[in-house]
């Protein structure tokens, strides 16, 4: 009798683990829904790399992390696990426009840190556009196991309100600041002093062809608070019309140097 109490308990003891890592949750501020099958996590939540953020839009050239934290149910082989992770952004038509098909295909040999913590990360940048709805894909399998892991999110793209855009018969796609230093769009307006800065516009159609080419201009004009203001011009070459759709292919960069 003994012996049977004990075999029907370790059953439903099974049972209720392989139900116990099978969960779907919402965040309602986010709106970051998470489904575990034989995969369980105690915390999902977005970050910047420093702090928690909580919101689904995010200026172009953000950086953002999805945080998985104390990830458990893997099959291990000597204390180490064998995660994958699939990541993938679609916009609102279903067109994939980011696909990274495994984040840890360079862990083959398995990692072994306990509690495992694992995320991704994503930059919201071209192919994306500002002013677009996307959805945000991710799947976390286990590579030595049946467990998976899904989190998905709804996020939209919104340009820098900072940056105050009046157009006149061009369009563009996108229009942003980058530090040269910090290698990242600049997204809170703050500047380190002697820091390198661009003001890059992504996408500028409209102007006027001569010859199969065209021919952009730029003035900029700094102003510092008790200072004389520094005004600046320049006239790019001409450059073919498919040059400022593609960015691969070529960027005009031109450099002002402000002095006071």
């Amino acid at each position: 009798m003994k012996l049977k109490i004990i075999t029907i308990a370790l059953l439903l003891f099974a049972l209720f683990s392989c139900e116990f890592r099978k969960s779907v949750n919402k965040d309602l501020i986010t709106g970051l829904t998470t489904q575990g099958d034989g995969l369980s996590c105690d915390n999902v939540y977005l970050s910047d790399g420093e702090d928690k953020i909580s919101r689904n839009s995010f200026i172009y050239g953000e950086k953002i992390y999805l945080n998985f934290e104390n990830i458990e149910g893997f099959m291990k082989e000597e204390d180490f696990t064998f995660p994958g992770m699939q990541m993938f952004v679609v916009k609102k038509s279903g067109d994939t426009v980011m696909q990274h098909n495994d984040l840890y295909a360079d862990d083959a040999e398995g990692i072994n840190f306990s509690p495992l913590v694992l995320n991704a990360n994503l930059t919201i940048a071209r192919p994306m556009v500002t002013n677009n709805n996307y959805t945000l894909y991710v799947t976390i399998w286990d590579k030595k196991g049946e467990g998976t892991f899904k989190a998905e999110m709804d996020f939209e793209v919104v340009s820098n309100d900072q940056i105050i855009i009046e157009s006149n018969n061009v369009s563009y796609d996108n229009i942003y600041l980058f530090s040269a230093e910090r290698k990242k769009a600049i997204t809170d307006n703050k500047i380190k002093y002697n820091e390198n800065v661009y003001m890059i516009f992504e996408g500028l159609s409209g102007f006027r062809e001569e010859g199969g080419k065209v021919f952009p201009g730029l003035g900029m004009k700094a102003t510092d608070s008790g200072f004389l203001p520094s005004l600046g011009f320049c006239i790019f070459p001409p450059v073919g019309p498919s040059a400022l759709k593609t960015r691969s292919k070529s960027r005009l960069v031109k450099t002002f140097v402000y002095l006071p």
